[in-house]
């Protein structure tokens, strides 16, 4: 689901012995005092970015769970606006999935996963023929190490998930992202894989 200004969310609830029910910020139509106790279809306009982030800032503090889904991260950055206001939103979601992605949607994810530095190693050798001016040839290697930075997962990487189907054995890749979360490799991501026929 995209959230954005002028669009509307879904919502559902239950709650059992309440006597009243309320979300901040608030998500009261014009019309309302207040919200139904139980609701399986409420549906709420967003009215404007200010409130859209700021809803899902208060969700992520009051450990809400709220579901955003995209084809690519552009659709987010036209309909919030600028960079800036994807950025801010964008920073309140915690966890992130990403599937088989291209272009900036996939470079974007990189940079999020960060980079490590990576020992590179390199080899060069080479020969010269005696020639009639030159008794003898020569022999001559090197060999080299270098620290560089790199991404833990290359942007190409993200274009090459597995995406289901016959063609994939019918399963699904995602990278997951846990916000300030370590993964038992040491790695700030995991790479999932689901199974679409169980």
């Amino acid at each position: 689901m995209i959230v954005a200004p002028g669009e509307f969310a879904n919502f559902s609830w239950g709650t059992s012995n309440a006597t009243a029910f309320a979300v901040t910020p608030s998500i009261l139509q014009d019309d309302m005092t207040q919200l139904p106790l139980s609701s399986t279809a409420y549906s709420y306009n967003t009215q404007g970015l200010t409130q859209t982030t700021a809803f899902q800032a208060v969700a992520r503090a009051s450990a809400g769970c709220t579901v955003y889904l995209a084809q690519n991260i552009n659709q987010y950055r036209k309909r919030l606006g600028d960079n800036d206001a994807f950025e801010s939103f964008i920073s309140n979601l915690q966890n992130k999935f990403f599937h088989q992605v291209t272009g900036p949607t996939a470079k974007w994810a990189a940079e999020l996963l960060g980079e490590r530095w990576e020992h590179i190693s390199g080899w060069t050798s080479g020969t010269s023929i005696p020639n009639a001016l030159d008794a003898g040839g020569s022999q001559s290697a090197s060999a080299t190490m270098s620290e560089q930075r790199r991404y833990y997962i290359e942007p190409a990487r993200f274009t090459t998930l597995k995406r289901g189907g016959v063609a994939y054995g019918f399963e699904v890749e995602a990278v997951c992202y846990k916000g300030g979360h370590i993964f038992s490799d040491g790695k700030p991501y995991t790479i999932l894989t689901f199974n679409q026929k169980k």
